[in-house]
């Protein structure tokens, strides 16, 4: 991952170098989010769909420093449930246009309609993969709604050559000490 962001330091993505807090995740889904934190909160988007079926896993328990200090930004991750076939998609989560397809097929970036940047990092270390285990959907300038085809993953392939399937969804356009939570199946800032 830090490969890729040095050699094209002018793409949508940003990362700031002081490490910030990492984000609490949790899980309700009988409360809303202004009945759980007297605090302020948004939902990120109203049409936001999981990007792949699996458990949620806190930020700060990713099994790669990178993405659980918080260097990439607020976030959670998705530890994937795979079916007997070994393949799945994964969607968009919410509308917007596709800002970046890694040239490794791993990790595509979307800026949202309402201008947050959302990265779908598949697996740990899997840039070095080169493609294999991918197939992309779309392409950079792409307008895509919630539920829309991103990726083909080979989640056989992803597990035999990578060290975790775990997946990454990271907000890296919040502010520095905002949160990500998992209220009612959507992501949900306070801060």
């Amino acid at each position: 991952m830090d490969e890729w962001i040095h050699a094209h330091p002018n793409e949508h993505l940003t990362v700031d170098p002081t490490p910030v807090a990492p984000a609490q995740v949790e899980t309700t889904s009988d409360k809303t989010a202004e009945q759980t934190n007297s605090g302020s909160k948004k939902v990120v988007t109203e049409d936001w769909v999981m990007p792949m079926e699996g458990d949620i896993v806190a930020l700060a328990d990713i099994p790669d420093q990178v993405f659980s200090s918080g260097a990439m930004g607020a976030g959670f991750a998705i530890n994937p449930t795979i079916d007997n076939s070994g393949k799945s998609q994964v969607i968009a989560p919410t509308s917007g246009t596709v800002a970046v397809v890694f040239p490794t097929k791993h990790a595509v970036c979307l800026k949202t309609d309402t201008g947050d940047e959302i990265i779908i990092h598949v697996g740990i270390d899997t840039v070095a993969l080169n493609g294999e285990g991918f197939e992309t959907l779309v392409k950079v300038g792409d307008t895509v709604t919630a539920g829309t085809p991103l990726l083909n993953v080979d989640w056989n392939t992803i597990q035999a050559k990578a060290p975790s399937i775990i997946t990454p969804i990271i907000f890296n356009s919040m502010d520095k000490g905002e949160q990500i939570t998992i209220e009612n199946g959507k992501p949900v800032v306070s801060g």
